[in-house]
This record gives C-alpha cells, sequence and structure tokens, in this order.
C-alpha cells in the first residue's frame, strides 16, 4: 500500500498543475497514477512502457497512447503526437537517467515537469538553462513524507486499487514479494497480514 499511497500524494501535489493540462505524458507512470489523472480533465496521456503486459496495462487504466522504448524512439515519437509543441506536464517516475534527461526536450513551452523517480544519490542532472528559459518551463521532485500518507489513504477509498494489483502474498513471504515486484513482471505487489494465502 505503501507505494501507491505515494504515487496518490505525488498527483495531489501536483494537481493544480494538470487541472490546467492538455497534453501529459508519463514515463513508467501506469496503473494508478493513470487513473489518478483520468480523475482530472486532460486531453491526452502518454506512456512510455518497455513491458508489453504493463503496456496494455495502461491502456486499460486509461492511457491514450503507449510508446515501447525498445522500438520506438521516445522523443521522436512523444512529439510527433503533439505536432512537435510537447506536453503540458511531464512526470517522470522511471529512475531511469537516460529518461530523466529528455525530459526538457518534451516539455512545452509553460509546461511542468515533475520528478518522481529515485536516480542515485550521485546523479547530476545536466540542463541548458537557456532551455529551462525559452521553454518558461517549471521544474520541480516530490519527496512524500511520511505525514502525507493519512491524506492518501483517504483518497485510496475513490479508487478501485484492487484494479492495480496484481499479485498478493501473505506477510510471511515478504522477500518473495520483493523478488515479484522486482521481477516487473507485476505492477503492484499487496502484502497481506492476517491471511496466508496468496494470488500470483
Amino acid at each position: 500500500m505503501q507505494l501507491n499511497s505515494v504515487q496518490m500524494q505525488q498527483v495531489n501535489h501536483q494537481i493544480q498543475r494538470l487541472l490546467q493540462t492538455d497534453n501529459y505524458y508519463g514515463k513508467k507512470y501506469r496503473d494508478l497514477g493513470i487513473k489518478l489523472v483520468r480523475q482530472h480533465p486532460v486531453g491526452q496521456i502518454v506512456v512510455v512502457e518497455p513491458v508489453a503486459e504493463k503496456r496494455e496495462a495502461a491502456l486499460r487504466f486509461g492511457a491514450d497512447i503507449v510508446i515501447d522504448p525498445n522500438t520506438q524512439s521516445v522523443t521522436t515519437e512523444a512529439l510527433t503526437l503533439t505536432g512537435g509543441i510537447g506536453y503540458d506536464a511531464v512526470i517522470e517516475a522511471s529512475g531511469d537517467r537516460k529518461s530523466a534527461a529528455i525530459t526538457m526536450n518534451l516539455v512545452a513551452r509553460g509546461g511542468s515537469v515533475v520528478f518522481f523517480g529515485l536516480y542515485g544519490m550521485d546523479y547530476n542532472l545536466e540542463l541548458n538553462l537557456f532551455t529551462l528559459y525559452w521553454k518558461d518551463a517549471t521544474l520541480s521532485a516530490v519527496c512524500v513524507p511520511s505525514g502525507q500518507f493519512p491524506a492518501a489513504i483517504a483518497m485510496a477509498r475513490h479508487l478501485r486499487l484492487e484494479e492495480v494489483v496484481s499479485c498478493e502474498l501473505p506477510f510471511s513471504k515478504g522477500i518473495e514479494a520483493f523478488r515479484e515486484k522486482s521481477s516487473v513482471r507485476e505492477a503492484k505487489v499487496m502484502l497481506h497480514f492476517e491471511q496466508e494465502e496468496h494470488t500470483c
């Protein structure tokens, strides 16, 4: 549940910008993130995802278009979809440094880039300040303090979270749960603290 809460808080943190958004681009920002963004008036959601099953899930959860970075040029495809203008909101949630590096290429003039992924403590994003000036873009990052979880959990009742949980395990199989999540096969892995049955 913690990962879901963090995603909900992240969207809540940026929601005022997204309310003004026409086009939305997300790198690996699928399932719950898409469901949350879809609750607000956005024009187009484009998701980049290397795993085929997760691209299919992104479409089920409300993405308009998915891009496969294994076979497509992300920058070319993403900009072609907007006629070269770019996106009003770019949420980089993959933690992939190469993806972080192209965000300024994807954001439209006056748009916002939100860094939600973790890139390591030694990563310095190279940024051309003239591009930032010319695009009049806003850059922000999200660090969710634990005090925000109650608000995120309260928001959860408005969503059908069972749709994004693809694997459920008892707490006694916590190591296996981490292995499943790390395998990238599963969207969200849930641990149960009271029952000893599993569904993955």
